[in-house]
């Protein structure tokens, strides 16, 4: 029983010291509505691992949930 604590405790600590895994923050620089039905936001971020050919420009369709939320963060942001 001692044991499956000391496991418990050493699982928690590696959820909170883990990241997205494919980009680093960063500063909004530019977001635009485009006529597709989404917009585009343009983030400074220092790196990313994706093999997306737009290293800094990411997308998200206004039919997604919580896109709507994303955008007003977005502008909040910028």
């Amino acid at each position: 029983m001692k044991n499956f604590g000391l496991i418990i405790l050493l699982l928690i600590s590696f959820s909170a010291h883990s990241t997205s895994g494919w980009i680093t923050y960063g500063n909004v620089i530019e977001l635009v509505q485009t006529i597709h039905h989404r917009f585009k936001v343009n983030i400074g971020v220092k790196g990313n691992k994706s093999d997306c050919k737009e290293k800094q420009w990411f997308y998200l369709d206004y039919t997604v949930s919580g896109a709507r939320e994303m955008y007003l963060v977005l502008l909040e942001a910028g």
